[in-house]
């Protein structure tokens, strides 16, 4: 079953990108398709970005504190291309915060799903 949402996940993304680049090409980049197509450059680049939790040199804390720091740019530039605020000073204001709660729910979320996850793994280690 892990096999079939592997590839459900490949072929969703996938054919997100390639059905927002249709729409851009045939339909013009209209305000929404702007912001599809802006929102979903920062999702690769936070993939992207996500790769320094592979580092084995980096402790986890430091690893998280650079995540956070280049999410935190990327989700930034995009809402200024986007102009989301008039000024830097108001995206931080008024992006900012939203950003970090957001970042904060999907954190702990992973991080309790690995918890979770490797306590699960050590009771059927200590149960062989």
């Amino acid at each position: 079953m892990k096999k079939v949402f592997c590839y459900l996940e490949r072929g969703l993304a996938i054919g997100f990108l390639v059905t927002t680049v249709c729409l851009l090409l045939n339909e013009g980049a209209n305000e929404t398709m702007r912001q599809v197509a802006v929102w979903m450059v920062a999702s690769m680049l936070y993939g992207a970005v996500s790769l320094v939790f592979e580092a084995d040199a980096i402790p986890l804390p430091a690893a998280t504190a650079l995540h956070l720091a280049l999410c935190s740019l990327v989700t930034i530039a995009a809402s200024y291309i986007l102009g989301y605020a008039d000024s830097l000073l108001s995206l931080l204001v008024y992006v900012f915060p939203t950003f970090l709660a957001i970042y904060a729910v999907i954190y702990l979320s992973i991080f309790l799903s690995i918890w979770i996850s490797a306590r699960r793994m050590n009771r059927k280690l200590r149960a062989r």
